[in-house]
Protein backbone atom coordinates (compact mmCIF):
# COMPACT_ATOMS: atom_id res chain seq x y z
CA UNK A 1 0.00 0.00 0.00
CA UNK A 2 1.43 3.31 -0.77
CA UNK A 3 2.09 5.87 1.71
CA UNK A 4 1.94 9.48 0.88
CA UNK A 5 4.56 10.93 3.49
CA UNK A 6 4.61 14.77 3.83
CA UNK A 7 8.87 15.55 4.92
CA UNK A 8 10.28 18.21 7.10
CA UNK A 9 11.98 20.63 4.77
CA UNK A 10 15.76 21.57 5.62
CA UNK A 11 17.46 25.11 5.94
CA UNK A 12 21.62 24.42 5.59
CA UNK A 13 23.71 27.37 5.31
CA UNK A 14 26.61 26.25 2.27
CA UNK A 15 29.79 24.49 4.05
CA UNK A 16 33.63 24.66 3.54
CA UNK A 17 33.36 21.24 1.36
CA UNK A 18 30.77 22.59 -1.22
CA UNK A 19 33.35 23.27 -4.01
CA UNK A 20 35.20 19.89 -3.45
CA UNK A 21 31.24 18.61 -3.73
CA UNK A 22 30.44 20.42 -7.19
CA UNK A 23 33.49 18.93 -8.48
CA UNK A 24 32.34 15.16 -7.93
CA UNK A 25 31.52 13.62 -10.85
CA UNK A 26 27.92 12.34 -10.12
CA UNK A 27 26.15 15.05 -10.05
CA UNK A 28 25.10 14.98 -14.02
CA UNK A 29 21.68 16.04 -15.27
CA UNK A 30 19.00 13.91 -15.99
CA UNK A 31 17.10 13.53 -18.77
CA UNK A 32 13.50 13.85 -17.85
CA UNK A 33 10.31 12.72 -19.79
CA UNK A 34 7.86 15.12 -21.72
CA UNK A 35 4.90 14.03 -19.23
CA UNK A 36 6.84 15.04 -16.28
CA UNK A 37 8.51 17.93 -17.21
CA UNK A 38 5.01 19.31 -18.03
CA UNK A 39 3.57 17.98 -14.42
CA UNK A 40 6.53 19.92 -13.30
CA UNK A 41 5.42 22.98 -14.31
CA UNK A 42 2.28 22.08 -13.50
CA UNK A 43 3.51 22.20 -10.20
CA UNK A 44 5.41 25.67 -10.25
CA UNK A 45 2.49 26.70 -11.70
CA UNK A 46 -0.05 25.62 -9.24
CA UNK A 47 2.43 26.82 -6.50
CA UNK A 48 2.38 30.66 -7.67
CA UNK A 49 -1.55 30.07 -7.57
CA UNK A 50 -1.38 29.68 -3.86
CA UNK A 51 1.47 32.82 -3.63
CA UNK A 52 -0.94 34.78 -5.58
CA UNK A 53 -4.00 34.41 -3.44
CA UNK A 54 -2.34 35.78 -0.62
CA UNK A 55 -0.77 38.43 -2.73
CA UNK A 56 3.06 37.07 -2.63
CA UNK A 57 4.94 37.38 -5.88
CA UNK A 58 5.22 34.34 -7.88
CA UNK A 59 7.78 31.60 -8.81
CA UNK A 60 10.17 31.85 -11.37
CA UNK A 61 11.01 28.22 -13.28
CA UNK A 62 14.72 27.87 -13.30
CA UNK A 63 16.71 25.24 -15.44
CA UNK A 64 19.85 25.13 -12.24
CA UNK A 65 16.97 24.28 -9.51
CA UNK A 66 15.61 21.77 -11.65
CA UNK A 67 18.20 19.98 -13.00
CA UNK A 68 19.66 19.61 -9.20
CA UNK A 69 15.69 18.54 -8.06
CA UNK A 70 15.61 16.11 -10.84
CA UNK A 71 18.97 14.58 -10.04
CA UNK A 72 17.59 14.50 -6.44
CA UNK A 73 13.92 12.90 -7.17
CA UNK A 74 16.00 9.95 -9.54
CA UNK A 75 18.75 9.44 -6.69
CA UNK A 76 16.07 9.01 -4.03
CA UNK A 77 13.84 6.83 -6.20
CA UNK A 78 16.49 4.88 -6.84
CA UNK A 79 17.36 4.35 -2.79
CA UNK A 80 14.22 5.41 -1.06
CA UNK A 81 14.90 6.90 2.37
CA UNK A 82 11.95 8.96 4.00
CA UNK A 83 13.82 9.33 7.69
CA UNK A 84 16.66 10.85 5.61
CA UNK A 85 14.61 12.33 3.01
CA UNK A 86 16.65 15.68 2.14
CA UNK A 87 20.33 14.05 2.34
CA UNK A 88 21.26 12.41 -1.38
CA UNK A 89 23.82 9.13 -1.42
CA UNK A 90 26.50 11.49 -1.77
CA UNK A 91 26.03 12.38 1.65
CA UNK A 92 25.47 16.30 0.56
CA UNK A 93 21.72 18.48 1.20
CA UNK A 94 19.91 20.92 -1.39
CA UNK A 95 22.57 23.31 -1.00
CA UNK A 96 25.48 21.68 -2.30
CA UNK A 97 23.29 20.22 -5.03
CA UNK A 98 21.87 23.50 -6.03
CA UNK A 99 25.55 24.90 -6.14
CA UNK A 100 26.84 21.83 -7.77
CA UNK A 101 24.12 22.62 -10.61
CA UNK A 102 25.38 25.88 -11.03
CA UNK A 103 22.51 27.99 -8.99
CA UNK A 104 24.49 31.22 -8.15
CA UNK A 105 22.53 31.92 -5.39
CA UNK A 106 21.39 31.45 -2.03
CA UNK A 107 19.08 27.88 -1.93
CA UNK A 108 18.63 25.29 0.52
CA UNK A 109 14.98 24.79 1.54
CA UNK A 110 13.31 22.26 -0.26
CA UNK A 111 9.94 20.47 0.18
CA UNK A 112 9.75 16.93 -0.66
CA UNK A 113 7.13 14.17 -0.94
CA UNK A 114 9.17 10.50 -0.71
CA UNK A 115 6.85 9.12 -3.60
CA UNK A 116 4.92 9.74 -6.78
CA UNK A 117 1.83 12.56 -6.24
CA UNK A 118 0.55 13.93 -9.15
CA UNK A 119 1.10 18.01 -8.90
CA UNK A 120 -2.46 19.07 -7.48
CA UNK A 121 -2.57 16.59 -4.61
CA UNK A 122 0.94 17.34 -3.98
CA UNK A 123 0.69 20.90 -3.60
CA UNK A 124 -1.89 20.61 -1.50
CA UNK A 125 -0.36 18.68 0.77
CA UNK A 126 1.83 21.04 1.31
CA UNK A 127 -0.11 24.13 2.06
CA UNK A 128 -1.50 21.59 4.72
CA UNK A 129 1.46 20.08 6.41
CA UNK A 130 2.17 21.94 9.95
CA UNK A 131 5.90 21.37 9.54
CA UNK A 132 7.30 23.82 7.74
CA UNK A 133 6.51 23.47 3.50
CA UNK A 134 3.45 25.90 3.70
CA UNK A 135 6.08 28.24 5.27
CA UNK A 136 8.52 27.46 2.28
CA UNK A 137 5.86 27.39 -0.55
CA UNK A 138 5.11 30.63 0.79
CA UNK A 139 7.99 32.53 1.30
CA UNK A 140 8.28 35.80 -0.34
CA UNK A 141 12.09 35.53 -0.32
CA UNK A 142 12.02 32.94 -2.65
CA UNK A 143 12.23 34.19 -6.42
CA UNK A 144 13.09 30.78 -7.89
CA UNK A 145 12.22 27.20 -8.30
CA UNK A 146 12.83 24.15 -9.55
CA UNK A 147 10.95 20.85 -9.39
CA UNK A 148 11.89 17.23 -9.85
CA UNK A 149 9.92 14.31 -10.38
CA UNK A 150 11.00 10.42 -10.56
CA UNK A 151 8.44 7.66 -10.92
CA UNK A 152 11.12 5.08 -10.96
CA UNK A 153 9.96 2.42 -7.81
CA UNK A 154 7.31 4.29 -5.34
CA UNK A 155 8.76 7.18 -6.79
CA UNK A 156 9.86 10.58 -5.92
CA UNK A 157 9.02 14.65 -6.07
CA UNK A 158 11.25 17.35 -4.86
CA UNK A 159 10.58 21.32 -5.24
CA UNK A 160 14.05 23.20 -4.41
CA UNK A 161 13.82 27.44 -4.00
CA UNK A 162 16.04 29.69 -4.40
CA UNK A 163 16.94 33.26 -4.10
CA UNK A 164 19.41 34.85 -6.33
CA UNK A 165 19.60 38.88 -5.21
CA UNK A 166 21.55 40.47 -8.91
CA UNK A 167 18.35 38.60 -10.32
CA UNK A 168 15.09 40.33 -10.69
CA UNK A 169 12.91 37.63 -13.10
CA UNK A 170 9.93 38.38 -14.97
CA UNK A 171 7.00 35.69 -14.68
CA UNK A 172 4.26 35.52 -17.12
CA UNK A 173 0.65 34.33 -16.02
CA UNK A 174 2.11 32.65 -13.02
CA UNK A 175 4.06 30.85 -14.88
CA UNK A 176 1.43 28.65 -16.97
CA UNK A 177 2.57 26.88 -19.74
CA UNK A 178 0.12 28.14 -22.16
CA UNK A 179 -2.95 30.50 -22.36
CA UNK A 180 -5.62 30.71 -24.49
CA UNK A 181 -5.66 35.15 -24.50
CA UNK A 182 -3.01 37.17 -25.83
CA UNK A 183 -3.71 39.40 -22.58
CA UNK A 184 -1.46 38.12 -20.19
CA UNK A 185 -0.33 39.15 -16.23
CA UNK A 186 3.49 39.75 -16.13
CA UNK A 187 4.95 40.34 -12.83
CA UNK A 188 8.58 42.03 -12.91
CA UNK A 189 11.02 41.68 -9.93
CA UNK A 190 12.86 44.74 -8.62
CA UNK A 191 16.59 44.88 -7.80
CA UNK A 192 17.15 44.67 -4.01
CA UNK A 193 20.01 46.92 -4.30
CA UNK A 194 22.71 46.95 -1.56
CA UNK A 195 25.80 48.70 -1.05
CA UNK A 196 28.25 46.15 -2.95
CA UNK A 197 29.97 46.83 -5.61
CA UNK A 198 28.19 44.27 -7.91
CA UNK A 199 24.89 45.42 -6.70
CA UNK A 200 22.66 46.61 -9.45
CA UNK A 201 20.13 49.74 -7.81
CA UNK A 202 16.53 49.59 -7.81
CA UNK A 203 14.77 49.80 -10.87
CA UNK A 204 13.61 53.33 -12.30
CA UNK A 205 12.47 52.68 -16.22
CA UNK A 206 11.91 49.07 -17.94
CA UNK A 207 10.97 48.58 -21.43
CA UNK A 208 9.07 45.46 -22.38
CA UNK A 209 8.77 43.64 -25.55
CA UNK A 210 8.68 40.48 -27.80
CA UNK A 211 11.44 41.85 -29.80
CA UNK A 212 14.99 40.72 -28.14
CA UNK A 213 16.61 44.46 -29.71
CA UNK A 214 13.39 46.95 -28.26
CA UNK A 215 12.81 48.23 -31.27
CA UNK A 216 9.87 50.90 -30.64
CA UNK A 217 9.42 49.54 -27.20
CA UNK A 218 8.90 53.05 -24.77
CA UNK A 219 10.59 53.74 -21.91
CA UNK A 220 8.28 53.57 -18.74
CA UNK A 221 8.87 54.57 -15.39
CA UNK A 222 9.39 50.33 -13.30
CA UNK A 223 6.61 48.97 -12.18
CA UNK A 224 6.03 45.15 -10.73
CA UNK A 225 3.04 44.37 -12.26
CA UNK A 226 1.24 44.84 -15.40
CA UNK A 227 -0.62 43.30 -18.44
CA UNK A 228 0.72 42.34 -21.80
CA UNK A 229 -0.61 42.01 -24.95
CA UNK A 230 1.01 38.86 -27.16
CA UNK A 231 1.85 38.83 -30.57
CA UNK A 232 -1.05 37.14 -33.03
CA UNK A 233 -0.92 33.85 -34.09
CA UNK A 234 -0.76 30.26 -31.95
CA UNK A 235 3.41 29.48 -30.68
CA UNK A 236 5.83 29.99 -27.95
CA UNK A 237 5.54 33.87 -27.08
CA UNK A 238 8.80 35.11 -25.60
CA UNK A 239 8.39 38.47 -23.48
CA UNK A 240 11.84 40.39 -23.07
CA UNK A 241 11.99 42.87 -19.84
CA UNK A 242 14.58 45.46 -19.59
CA UNK A 243 15.43 47.43 -16.06
CA UNK A 244 18.01 50.16 -15.65
CA UNK A 245 18.75 51.77 -12.50
CA UNK A 246 19.87 55.76 -11.48
CA UNK A 247 23.59 54.61 -13.01
CA UNK A 248 21.83 53.54 -16.50
CA UNK A 249 22.43 50.08 -15.50
CA UNK A 250 20.35 47.46 -17.44
CA UNK A 251 19.64 44.12 -16.93
CA UNK A 252 17.51 41.95 -19.65
CA UNK A 253 15.28 38.88 -18.56
CA UNK A 254 12.26 36.84 -20.14
CA UNK A 255 9.70 34.32 -20.13
CA UNK A 256 7.31 32.16 -22.27
CA UNK A 257 4.05 30.80 -22.61
CA UNK A 258 2.85 28.92 -25.28
CA UNK A 259 -0.26 30.80 -27.18
CA UNK A 260 -2.91 28.32 -27.86
CA UNK A 261 -3.39 24.68 -26.46
CA UNK A 262 0.09 23.18 -26.22
CA UNK A 263 0.82 20.39 -28.53
CA UNK A 264 2.74 16.99 -27.25
CA UNK A 265 6.23 17.03 -29.01
CA UNK A 266 6.81 20.36 -28.16
CA UNK A 267 10.01 20.62 -25.65
CA UNK A 268 10.31 22.42 -22.28
CA UNK A 269 14.51 23.08 -22.53
CA UNK A 270 16.87 25.35 -20.93
CA UNK A 271 15.20 27.82 -23.18
CA UNK A 272 11.82 28.36 -21.29
CA UNK A 273 13.34 28.50 -17.95
CA UNK A 274 15.15 30.87 -15.75
CA UNK A 275 19.21 29.82 -16.38
CA UNK A 276 22.34 31.36 -16.40
CA UNK A 277 25.17 31.35 -18.57
CA UNK A 278 29.04 30.95 -18.29
CA UNK A 279 29.81 33.58 -21.08
CA UNK A 280 28.05 36.50 -23.20
CA UNK A 281 28.68 37.16 -26.93
CA UNK A 282 29.09 41.34 -27.69
CA UNK A 283 28.04 42.19 -30.40
CA UNK A 284 28.50 46.00 -32.93
CA UNK A 285 31.99 46.66 -31.11
CA UNK A 286 33.76 49.28 -32.22
CA UNK A 287 37.58 49.75 -30.30
CA UNK A 288 38.21 53.14 -31.98
CA UNK A 289 41.54 52.38 -33.55
CA UNK A 290 42.55 50.56 -30.20
CA UNK A 291 44.33 47.12 -29.58
CA UNK A 292 42.44 45.90 -26.22
CA UNK A 293 39.08 45.73 -24.36
CA UNK A 294 38.00 46.34 -21.14
CA UNK A 295 34.28 44.78 -19.84
CA UNK A 296 32.70 45.14 -16.46
CA UNK A 297 28.57 44.13 -15.23
CA UNK A 298 28.27 47.94 -14.48
CA UNK A 299 30.52 47.48 -10.93
CA UNK A 300 30.74 50.39 -9.23
CA UNK A 301 31.45 52.09 -5.93
CA UNK A 302 29.89 54.93 -4.87
CA UNK A 303 29.02 54.95 -1.29
CA UNK A 304 31.72 57.13 -0.11
CA UNK A 305 32.38 57.53 3.72
CA UNK A 306 34.49 59.08 6.20
CA UNK A 307 37.06 57.96 7.88
CA UNK A 308 34.96 56.82 10.43
CA UNK A 309 32.73 55.43 8.21
CA UNK A 310 30.01 57.13 7.85
CA UNK A 311 28.21 57.97 4.49
CA UNK A 312 29.26 61.11 3.22
CA UNK A 313 25.61 63.46 2.10
CA UNK A 314 25.72 63.49 -1.74
CA UNK A 315 24.97 66.66 -3.29
CA UNK A 316 22.56 66.84 -6.68
CA UNK A 317 25.13 66.92 -9.78
CA UNK A 318 23.39 66.59 -13.24
CA UNK A 319 27.05 65.67 -14.69
CA UNK A 320 27.13 62.51 -12.40
CA UNK A 321 25.98 59.28 -13.32
CA UNK A 322 22.95 58.63 -11.11
CA UNK A 323 23.07 62.60 -10.69
CA UNK A 324 24.88 62.90 -7.25
CA UNK A 325 27.91 62.74 -5.81
CA UNK A 326 30.22 63.59 -2.76
CA UNK A 327 32.59 66.90 -2.26
CA UNK A 328 35.86 67.07 -0.15
CA UNK A 329 36.46 68.86 1.86
CA UNK A 330 33.59 67.53 3.33
CA UNK A 331 31.03 68.98 6.46
CA UNK A 332 30.61 65.49 8.50
CA UNK A 333 31.32 66.61 11.50
CA UNK A 334 32.04 63.30 13.09
CA UNK A 335 36.07 63.86 13.99
CA UNK A 336 37.22 62.48 10.48
CA UNK A 337 39.73 64.29 8.16
CA UNK A 338 37.32 66.11 5.91
CA UNK A 339 39.59 66.38 3.32
CA UNK A 340 39.60 61.93 2.80
CA UNK A 341 37.01 59.63 1.32
CA UNK A 342 36.89 55.90 1.06
CA UNK A 343 34.58 53.67 -0.61
CA UNK A 344 34.58 49.76 -0.18
CA UNK A 345 33.68 46.24 0.38
CA UNK A 346 34.97 42.57 1.27
CA UNK A 347 33.25 41.16 -1.28
CA UNK A 348 34.46 41.35 -5.25
CA UNK A 349 36.38 38.85 -7.56
CA UNK A 350 39.96 37.83 -6.15
CA UNK A 351 42.66 37.38 -8.23
CA UNK A 352 41.94 38.54 -11.05
CA UNK A 353 43.44 41.67 -12.87
CA UNK A 354 40.77 44.80 -12.36
CA UNK A 355 41.43 48.53 -13.90
CA UNK A 356 39.29 50.89 -11.56
CA UNK A 357 38.52 54.18 -12.48
CA UNK A 358 38.18 57.21 -10.29
CA UNK A 359 35.75 59.99 -11.52
CA UNK A 360 36.20 63.18 -9.95
CA UNK A 361 36.30 67.04 -10.92
CA UNK A 362 37.94 69.97 -9.42
CA UNK A 363 35.71 73.34 -9.02
CA UNK A 364 39.25 75.40 -9.82
CA UNK A 365 42.38 74.62 -11.35
CA UNK A 366 45.17 74.83 -9.01
CA UNK A 367 49.13 75.05 -8.81
CA UNK A 368 50.49 71.88 -8.05
CA UNK A 369 48.53 69.05 -5.97
CA UNK A 370 45.06 68.40 -6.15
CA UNK A 371 44.20 64.99 -4.93
CA UNK A 372 45.54 61.96 -4.58
CA UNK A 373 44.16 58.29 -5.16
CA UNK A 374 44.68 55.16 -4.05
CA UNK A 375 43.52 51.58 -4.20
CA UNK A 376 43.99 49.11 -0.99
CA UNK A 377 43.30 45.74 -2.03
CA UNK A 378 43.59 42.78 0.01
CA UNK A 379 47.17 42.29 0.48
CA UNK A 380 47.99 44.49 -3.18
CA UNK A 381 48.48 47.83 -2.62
CA UNK A 382 48.49 50.68 -5.20
CA UNK A 383 50.62 53.99 -3.56
CA UNK A 384 49.48 57.07 -4.12
CA UNK A 385 48.94 58.62 -7.19
CA UNK A 386 49.18 61.93 -7.53
CA UNK A 387 46.87 64.48 -9.89
CA UNK A 388 47.98 67.69 -10.81
CA UNK A 389 45.89 70.89 -11.29
CA UNK A 390 47.30 70.39 -14.68
CA UNK A 391 45.91 66.77 -15.28
CA UNK A 392 42.18 68.41 -15.11
CA UNK A 393 40.99 69.70 -18.40
CA UNK A 394 39.12 72.47 -17.51
CA UNK A 395 37.02 73.77 -14.25
CA UNK A 396 34.34 71.75 -13.27
CA UNK A 397 34.99 69.07 -16.06
CA UNK A 398 34.85 65.04 -14.62
CA UNK A 399 37.96 63.44 -15.56
CA UNK A 400 38.49 59.37 -15.03
CA UNK A 401 41.84 58.05 -13.58
CA UNK A 402 42.41 54.70 -13.90
CA UNK A 403 44.65 52.36 -10.82
CA UNK A 404 44.95 48.75 -12.22
CA UNK A 405 44.75 46.24 -8.85
CA UNK A 406 44.04 42.78 -8.45
CA UNK A 407 42.40 41.89 -5.22
CA UNK A 408 44.19 39.37 -2.91
CA UNK A 409 42.06 39.56 0.45
CA UNK A 410 43.54 37.34 3.33
CA UNK A 411 42.64 36.87 7.14
CA UNK A 412 44.55 39.94 7.84
CA UNK A 413 43.54 42.04 4.74
CA UNK A 414 40.01 41.51 3.74
CA UNK A 415 38.81 44.66 2.40
CA UNK A 416 38.82 46.34 -1.14
CA UNK A 417 39.57 49.91 -0.31
CA UNK A 418 39.03 53.16 -2.99
CA UNK A 419 40.69 56.35 -1.35
CA UNK A 420 40.76 59.80 -2.24
CA UNK A 421 42.76 62.23 -0.47
CA UNK A 422 42.61 66.11 -1.41
CA UNK A 423 45.69 67.73 -1.14
CA UNK A 424 45.25 71.42 -2.79
CA UNK A 425 43.04 74.76 -2.56
CA UNK A 426 40.38 73.45 -5.08
CA UNK A 427 37.46 71.84 -4.17
CA UNK A 428 36.99 68.03 -5.12
CA UNK A 429 33.50 66.31 -6.59
CA UNK A 430 34.06 62.87 -6.55
CA UNK A 431 31.19 61.24 -8.78
CA UNK A 432 32.17 57.15 -8.43
CA UNK A 433 34.62 54.54 -8.67
CA UNK A 434 33.75 52.37 -12.10
CA UNK A 435 35.47 49.11 -12.17
CA UNK A 436 36.57 47.02 -15.25
CA UNK A 437 38.55 44.01 -16.47
CA UNK A 438 42.25 44.06 -17.35
CA UNK A 439 42.42 45.41 -20.81
CA UNK A 440 42.83 42.14 -22.83
CA UNK A 441 43.44 41.63 -26.83
CA UNK A 442 40.46 42.50 -29.22
CA UNK A 443 40.11 40.29 -31.57
CA UNK A 444 36.95 41.36 -33.17
CA UNK A 445 33.24 42.02 -33.17
CA UNK A 446 31.67 40.07 -32.02
CA UNK A 447 33.25 39.09 -29.03
CA UNK A 448 32.49 36.14 -26.48
CA UNK A 449 33.61 37.29 -23.06
CA UNK A 450 34.01 34.45 -20.24
CA UNK A 451 32.33 36.32 -17.25
CA UNK A 452 33.80 36.17 -14.15
CA UNK A 453 32.24 33.69 -11.60
CA UNK A 454 30.74 32.11 -14.51
CA UNK A 455 26.96 33.41 -14.00
CA UNK A 456 25.67 36.16 -16.54
CA UNK A 457 22.52 36.71 -15.71
CA UNK A 458 21.24 39.32 -18.58
CA UNK A 459 23.30 42.27 -17.12
CA UNK A 460 24.22 45.24 -19.54
CA UNK A 461 27.81 45.06 -20.21
CA UNK A 462 29.47 48.04 -20.23
CA UNK A 463 32.80 48.24 -22.51
CA UNK A 464 35.69 50.47 -22.90
CA UNK A 465 38.56 50.19 -25.62
CA UNK A 466 42.03 51.29 -24.22
CA UNK A 467 45.72 50.44 -25.63
CA UNK A 468 47.59 47.52 -24.19
CA UNK A 469 48.47 49.03 -20.92
CA UNK A 470 45.29 51.09 -20.25
CA UNK A 471 46.01 54.66 -21.59
CA UNK A 472 43.85 55.96 -24.08
CA UNK A 473 40.85 54.57 -23.18
CA UNK A 474 37.39 55.62 -24.21
CA UNK A 475 34.21 56.70 -22.03
CA UNK A 476 32.29 53.64 -21.21
CA UNK A 477 29.16 52.48 -23.57
CA UNK A 478 26.48 49.25 -23.33
CA UNK A 479 26.92 46.74 -26.20
CA UNK A 480 24.69 45.17 -27.54
CA UNK A 481 24.13 41.72 -26.24
CA UNK A 482 22.59 38.09 -27.79
CA UNK A 483 19.32 37.31 -26.37
CA UNK A 484 17.59 33.87 -27.05
CA UNK A 485 15.90 35.14 -30.29
CA UNK A 486 17.82 36.70 -33.26
CA UNK A 487 16.85 40.55 -33.69
CA UNK A 488 17.56 43.56 -35.43
CA UNK A 489 19.34 47.36 -34.88
CA UNK A 490 16.87 49.00 -36.06
CA UNK A 491 14.03 46.75 -37.38
CA UNK A 492 12.81 49.43 -39.89
CA UNK A 493 14.95 51.91 -42.02
CA UNK A 494 13.42 54.98 -44.40
CA UNK A 495 15.44 56.88 -46.93
CA UNK A 496 14.08 60.34 -48.56
CA UNK A 497 15.78 60.27 -52.04
CA UNK A 498 15.38 62.21 -55.11
CA UNK A 499 16.65 60.84 -58.96
CA UNK A 500 19.57 63.80 -58.54
CA UNK A 501 21.04 62.87 -54.79
CA UNK A 502 21.48 58.65 -54.65
CA UNK A 503 20.80 57.14 -51.38
CA UNK A 504 23.43 56.25 -48.83
CA UNK A 505 24.12 53.08 -48.30
CA UNK A 506 22.24 51.63 -45.30
CA UNK A 507 22.74 48.96 -42.87
CA UNK A 508 21.23 47.15 -39.89
CA UNK A 509 22.97 45.04 -36.99
CA UNK A 510 21.95 41.53 -36.89
CA UNK A 511 22.05 39.96 -33.44
CA UNK A 512 21.66 36.12 -34.38
CA UNK A 513 22.60 34.81 -30.58
CA UNK A 514 22.72 31.25 -30.66
CA UNK A 515 21.87 30.41 -34.21
CA UNK A 516 24.98 27.86 -34.60
CA UNK A 517 27.95 29.61 -36.15
CA UNK A 518 26.27 32.84 -36.22
CA UNK A 519 24.95 31.72 -39.81
CA UNK A 520 22.62 33.23 -41.66
CA UNK A 521 21.62 34.19 -45.02
CA UNK A 522 19.95 37.72 -47.01
CA UNK A 523 17.29 38.02 -49.53
CA UNK A 524 15.02 40.43 -50.51
CA UNK A 525 11.53 40.53 -52.31
CA UNK A 526 11.48 43.78 -54.78
CA UNK A 527 13.93 44.52 -57.70
CA UNK A 528 14.54 48.09 -56.28
CA UNK A 529 16.22 46.73 -53.04
CA UNK A 530 20.26 44.85 -52.69
CA UNK A 531 20.71 43.38 -49.74
CA UNK A 532 24.02 41.68 -48.71
CA UNK A 533 25.83 40.12 -45.35
CA UNK A 534 28.87 42.17 -44.34
CA UNK A 535 29.97 40.80 -40.94
CA UNK A 536 27.63 41.56 -38.52
CA UNK A 537 25.58 44.14 -40.45
CA UNK A 538 23.32 43.02 -43.30
CA UNK A 539 24.21 46.36 -46.26
CA UNK A 540 20.92 47.78 -48.42
CA UNK A 541 21.66 49.45 -51.76
CA UNK A 542 18.64 51.43 -52.98
CA UNK A 543 18.65 51.13 -57.32
CA UNK A 544 16.48 53.73 -57.65
CA UNK A 545 17.26 54.45 -61.50
CA UNK A 546 13.77 54.22 -63.04
CA UNK A 547 11.77 55.02 -59.87
CA UNK A 548 8.87 57.57 -59.99
CA UNK A 549 8.02 59.56 -57.07
CA UNK A 550 6.24 58.29 -54.80
CA UNK A 551 6.10 55.99 -51.68
CA UNK A 552 7.68 52.42 -51.96
CA UNK A 553 7.94 49.83 -49.40
CA UNK A 554 9.99 46.18 -49.62
CA UNK A 555 11.29 44.02 -47.24
CA UNK A 556 14.50 42.07 -46.31
CA UNK A 557 14.51 38.86 -44.89
CA UNK A 558 17.60 37.59 -42.77
CA UNK A 559 17.41 33.46 -42.59
CA UNK A 560 19.42 31.61 -40.26
CA UNK A 561 21.16 28.85 -41.71
CA UNK A 562 21.25 26.09 -39.16
CA UNK A 563 19.03 25.88 -36.83
CA UNK A 564 15.10 26.00 -37.05
CA UNK A 565 14.56 29.60 -35.57
CA UNK A 566 12.08 32.57 -37.40
CA UNK A 567 13.52 34.84 -39.75
CA UNK A 568 13.78 38.31 -39.34
CA UNK A 569 12.31 41.34 -41.47
CA UNK A 570 14.12 44.10 -42.21
CA UNK A 571 11.30 46.60 -43.28
CA UNK A 572 12.74 49.70 -45.72
CA UNK A 573 10.52 52.44 -46.97
CA UNK A 574 11.62 54.87 -50.23
CA UNK A 575 10.48 57.71 -50.60
CA UNK A 576 11.28 59.53 -53.82
CA UNK A 577 11.21 62.85 -54.25
CA UNK A 578 11.47 65.10 -57.46
CA UNK A 579 14.56 67.43 -55.81
CA UNK A 580 16.26 67.54 -52.15
CA UNK A 581 16.85 70.86 -50.71
CA UNK A 582 19.63 71.29 -48.54
CA UNK A 583 18.80 73.23 -44.94
CA UNK A 584 21.45 74.85 -43.28
CA UNK A 585 21.17 75.13 -39.40
CA UNK A 586 23.04 76.88 -36.75
CA UNK A 587 25.25 74.99 -34.83
CA UNK A 588 23.46 74.73 -30.63
CA UNK A 589 26.33 74.09 -28.10
CA UNK A 590 25.23 72.16 -25.04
Amino acid sequence: MRRWIILLLILLGLGGTVAAVAAQSGYTPVTQSEALARQEGEVVYLTNLQRAARGIPPLRWNWQLTQSARWFAADKAAAPNCEDAHRDTLGNFPNVRAQAFGYPGSAGAENVWCVYIPPAPAVEGWLKSETGHADQLLNPDHREVGIGYSQNGEGWLAQDFGSDNPYAPLVIGNEALSTASRQVDLYLYDRPGGDTFTALQPAVSMQVAEDACFNQAAVQPYQSRFSFTLSDGEGWKRVYARTRDAYGRSLTVDDSIYLGSLPAGQPLGEERFSTTRPSVKLYDLDPQGRSHIQLSLGWLGDAFKTGKNNPLPQLSDPAALNGRAVQLPHNRNDGSDPNMAWVWTTSFFTQQPMMAYFRLKVNSIPDGEAVRLSVIAGTYQSGEVVIRGSDFPSANAYMEVPIPFTFTPDSNNPFLIFKIRRTGSAEVVVDTVTIFTAPQRFNGSPFIWQVPGGTYRGEGVWVRFSAFDGSQFTPLREAAVSQWDGCLLPAALTVLAAPSSPPPLLSALVVPSYMAGDGWSVEENLPWLQASRAGERVEVRLLTGGLGTGQYDGEIIIRPTERAYPPLRLTVRLIMAERLFSAYLPAVNR
